[in-house]
Protein backbone atom coordinates (compact mmCIF):
# COMPACT_ATOMS: atom_id res chain seq x y z
CA UNK A 1 0.00 0.00 0.00
CA UNK A 2 1.40 3.27 -1.16
CA UNK A 3 1.45 6.77 1.38
CA UNK A 4 -1.22 9.18 1.00
CA UNK A 5 0.25 12.48 -0.25
CA UNK A 6 1.02 15.51 2.37
CA UNK A 7 0.14 18.99 0.87
CA UNK A 8 2.03 21.58 1.83
CA UNK A 9 1.70 25.48 1.49
CA UNK A 10 3.83 27.52 -0.91
CA UNK A 11 5.40 30.60 -1.75
CA UNK A 12 5.89 30.65 -6.00
CA UNK A 13 8.19 33.67 -5.12
CA UNK A 14 9.35 36.96 -2.84
CA UNK A 15 6.76 38.83 -3.67
CA UNK A 16 3.82 36.32 -2.68
CA UNK A 17 5.91 35.59 0.45
CA UNK A 18 5.93 39.22 1.72
CA UNK A 19 2.39 40.12 0.66
CA UNK A 20 1.52 37.04 2.73
CA UNK A 21 3.77 38.01 5.47
CA UNK A 22 1.66 41.14 6.12
CA UNK A 23 -1.62 39.51 5.91
CA UNK A 24 -0.72 36.87 8.41
CA UNK A 25 -1.41 37.19 12.17
CA UNK A 26 1.41 34.92 13.09
CA UNK A 27 3.76 36.05 9.92
CA UNK A 28 6.59 35.71 12.99
CA UNK A 29 7.08 32.23 12.90
CA UNK A 30 8.22 32.69 9.26
CA UNK A 31 11.78 33.71 8.50
CA UNK A 32 12.13 36.93 7.61
CA UNK A 33 14.18 36.52 4.10
CA UNK A 34 12.02 34.65 1.45
CA UNK A 35 15.43 32.84 0.37
CA UNK A 36 15.88 31.34 4.11
CA UNK A 37 12.25 29.73 3.95
CA UNK A 38 13.02 28.50 0.48
CA UNK A 39 16.01 26.99 1.75
CA UNK A 40 13.90 25.07 4.77
CA UNK A 41 10.90 24.40 2.61
CA UNK A 42 13.27 22.50 -0.07
CA UNK A 43 14.97 20.82 2.55
CA UNK A 44 11.34 19.62 4.27
CA UNK A 45 10.37 19.03 0.89
CA UNK A 46 13.71 16.28 0.51
CA UNK A 47 12.84 14.55 3.61
CA UNK A 48 9.61 13.97 2.54
CA UNK A 49 10.74 12.60 -0.79
CA UNK A 50 13.60 10.61 0.42
CA UNK A 51 10.75 8.74 3.01
CA UNK A 52 8.56 7.96 -0.01
CA UNK A 53 6.20 10.31 0.63
CA UNK A 54 4.58 11.84 -2.06
CA UNK A 55 4.67 16.34 -1.39
CA UNK A 56 1.74 18.18 -3.23
CA UNK A 57 3.01 21.78 -3.08
CA UNK A 58 0.04 24.19 -3.18
CA UNK A 59 0.76 27.77 -4.26
CA UNK A 60 -0.86 30.33 -1.75
CA UNK A 61 -2.02 33.23 -3.93
CA UNK A 62 -2.62 36.24 -0.95
CA UNK A 63 -5.93 37.21 -2.17
CA UNK A 64 -7.20 33.95 -2.80
CA UNK A 65 -6.27 33.02 0.60
CA UNK A 66 -7.38 35.68 2.70
CA UNK A 67 -10.84 34.95 0.97
CA UNK A 68 -10.86 31.54 1.87
CA UNK A 69 -9.72 32.10 5.42
CA UNK A 70 -13.38 34.67 5.70
CA UNK A 71 -15.47 32.29 3.82
CA UNK A 72 -13.81 29.55 6.14
CA UNK A 73 -13.73 31.04 9.54
CA UNK A 74 -10.51 30.91 9.95
CA UNK A 75 -7.74 33.24 11.74
CA UNK A 76 -5.54 34.90 8.38
CA UNK A 77 -2.20 32.68 9.82
CA UNK A 78 0.31 29.99 9.02
CA UNK A 79 -2.10 26.95 10.75
CA UNK A 80 -4.90 28.49 8.05
CA UNK A 81 -1.84 27.90 5.48
CA UNK A 82 -1.84 24.56 6.27
CA UNK A 83 -5.22 24.20 6.26
CA UNK A 84 -5.69 25.72 3.05
CA UNK A 85 -2.82 23.99 1.40
CA UNK A 86 -4.47 20.41 2.83
CA UNK A 87 -7.94 21.46 1.67
CA UNK A 88 -6.68 22.22 -2.51
CA UNK A 89 -4.37 19.32 -2.34
CA UNK A 90 -6.83 16.85 -1.59
CA UNK A 91 -8.84 18.79 -4.29
CA UNK A 92 -5.81 18.27 -6.38
CA UNK A 93 -4.42 14.62 -5.45
CA UNK A 94 -8.17 13.67 -6.46
CA UNK A 95 -8.02 14.87 -9.96
CA UNK A 96 -4.85 13.76 -11.00
CA UNK A 97 -3.74 10.63 -9.19
CA UNK A 98 -5.02 7.07 -10.50
CA UNK A 99 -7.42 5.52 -8.19
CA UNK A 100 -5.70 3.33 -5.30
CA UNK A 101 -7.86 0.04 -4.73
CA UNK A 102 -5.97 -1.53 -2.64
CA UNK A 103 -4.46 -4.53 -4.63
CA UNK A 104 -0.89 -4.91 -4.64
Amino acid sequence: MTSRPISVFWFKNLEQYELCKEVLTDSWVLPDDYRDWLIRFNQMIDRYERSGIEVIKVEIEPNEFVNWCLSNGCEISTKSCNDFAVFHGSRKALRYRDTDWGYE
